[in-house]
């Protein structure tokens, strides 16, 4: 049984691949800048936790990242400003939307 919360996450990560540019081409390497997003959604009836990241950008209403386990970090939130370097993808659903494939992250100075 989905949750609201988990149906509310995705409906946001929708609008966050639409949001993408026509111009991002998938697999091409690029950097992006902007604010980091965390959405935090639980599960209680089973016990688990899924955290959702996107890009907040001046010219896209959101970008949605798909981060390493390896690259996280906890110390992140919402609103740091970023620079992520890596590809556009296809989201592996087979929804057709895109998201961010981050091969590297650095927090810029306020």
């Amino acid at each position: 049984m989905i949750s609201t919360v988990n149906k509310l996450v995705g409906v946001v990560l929708l609008a966050s691949v639409i949001g993408c540019q026509a111009d991002d081409q998938d697999g091409e390497a690029t950097s992006l800048e902007g604010r980091l997003q965390v959405l935090v959604s639980d599960d209680f009836e089973s016990q688990e936790s899924q955290r959702h990241y996107s890009l907040v950008r001046e010219q896209d209403p959101r970008v949605a990242l798909a981060i390493p386990e390896g690259l996280r970090s906890d110390e992140w939130t919402s609103g740091s400003r970023v620079r992520v370097d890596g590809t556009f993808v296809e989201a592996e659903d087979d929804s057709g939307a895109r998201r961010f494939r981050v091969a590297d992250i650095e927090v810029l100075e306020e």
